[in-house]
């Protein structure tokens, strides 16, 4: 069993309202990662395809070593879309405290920064979120620009 800091990494698309860009975006942050992944002796776990069940069970497994948490996909005011099924704030917050590790919350969506504060107001060091709608191709170039700088 690895015992390695982890970062995790949730995509959510929505068959109605489609986001064709994230599946580059994923092979993207993958491959930005990667060299600090290597160098600092991480693990990467991905999560492709999301619903409710399978993010709480890998954050109930991950609790003591998640050190980064991002989630791309369709997002709102207090809930992440996953593929089936919502993430709303108040049950992620209350599972992201039990993270004593946890560093960085990165939500790659829309108009999701209630449920950022959310997660700064239960101690969460570095959270980042969004104020407005934002398509689909900035989403995917958000991701690119800010960790190349």
């Amino acid at each position: 069993m690895n015992c390695s800091p982890t970062i995790l990494l949730i995509f959510a698309n929505d068959r109605k309202a489609y986001l064709e860009g994230i599946r580059k975006e994923r092979e993207q942050l993958i491959n930005i990662l990667q060299p600090a992944i290597d160098k600092l002796k991480l693990e990467l776990e991905v999560i492709s395809y999301s619903d409710i069940n399978s993010m709480i069970d890998r954050l109930n497994a991950l609790r003591e070593r998640l050190v980064v948490l991002h989630f791309a996909g369709h997002s709102d005011i207090d809930f992440l879309q996953l593929d089936e099924g919502a993430v709303y704030a108040s049950g992620l917050a209350t599972k992201l405290v039990k993270c004593p590790n946890l560093k960085l919350v990165f939500f790659n969506g829309c108009n999701n920064a209630t449920l950022a504060k959310t997660l700064v107001h239960s101690n969460i060091p570095h959270v980042i979120g969004t104020r407005q709608l934002i398509g689909d191709d900035v989403a995917k170039s958000l991701v690119n620009d800010s960790i190349k700088h």
